[in-house]
């Protein structure tokens, strides 16, 4: 989420829609990286099976967010107590973004991915639950 966020401690149905870009850009940037830094030798094939699994439960993410924002009906949801959720989603998108770019640092490549997917699966339960997103 590359724009400045709002003050709001509400997440709209449009930032949703923005996050689900961003962790599939991520995903594609990702995959991209790993795959050229394994060509080239930096990462072992344990490393590259254990990337692509990662990358795979973010797309996997998106793809239930997806599913989620075509059934809402609702313009404002999940309040937080702490900080506003399009901030902490772009926060965790822009360090997956720069973790892709420097992958041969692969622990926090790994824990970025992990990050993100924590932030989308603690949205998705919310969501389904209609309870407020602990992020």
């Amino acid at each position: 989420m590359t724009k400045a966020a709002s003050n709001s401690k509400k997440l709209t149905v449009d930032q949703l829609k923005e996050f689900r870009v961003e962790l599939l850009q991520a995903y594609e940037t990702g995959s991209n990286k790993a795959e050229e830094e394994f060509q080239l030798g930096n990462l072992t094939q344990s490393q590259f099976n254990d990337a692509a699994g990662e990358l795979q439960k973010l797309k996997i993410q998106a793809t239930k967010l997806l599913g989620l924002i075509i059934g809402l009906k609702l313009d404002a949801l999940l309040d937080t107590d702490a900080g506003s959720p399009a901030s902490k989603m772009g926060k965790a998108t822009d360090r997956l973004k720069r973790a892709s770019q420097k992958i041969t640092d692969f622990l926090e490549f790994l824990q970025s991915i992990a990050e993100v997917i924590r932030i989308a699966s603690g949205l998705i339960v919310a969501i389904q639950t209609g309870t407020i997103a602990k992020i």
